[in-house]
């Protein structure tokens, strides 16, 4: 469980590392380090299944809240998604949220 005191930024970290299921050093942010370590394996299953390419445009929007009563909103997120999608049409977007309880 995250604390709330927490540093935002390495809160976000944390999230964003629990859902690649990856590890990061917290001490690898000061020095401008690779601050994710992701298994070889694991990227490479992921590359097959989300066929990202880094020519293309992958469009990752987390969206988050600290809070337990929270409420997503989500008709500014179909709108900002239809947005997208009509500026870039090949792009692939994915939606993540929650916290590390959900």
């Amino acid at each position: 469980e995250l604390d709330y005191n927490e540093n935002v930024f390495v809160r976000y970290l944390s999230l964003t590392s629990f859902m690649l299921n990856t590890d990061f050093n917290v001490k690898n942010l000061a020095f401008k380090q690779d601050i994710f370590s992701v298994d070889e394996n694991l990227k490479q299953l992921l590359n097959n299944k989300l066929k990202l390419d880094k020519n293309e445009k992958n469009i990752l929007i987390h969206v988050g809240s600290s809070v337990e009563n929270k409420i997503y909103p989500k008709t500014k997120l179909a709108i900002l998604c239809k947005l997208l999608i009509n500026e870039f049409q090949q792009a692939k977007i994915w939606l993540a949220w929650g916290n590390v309880k959900e």
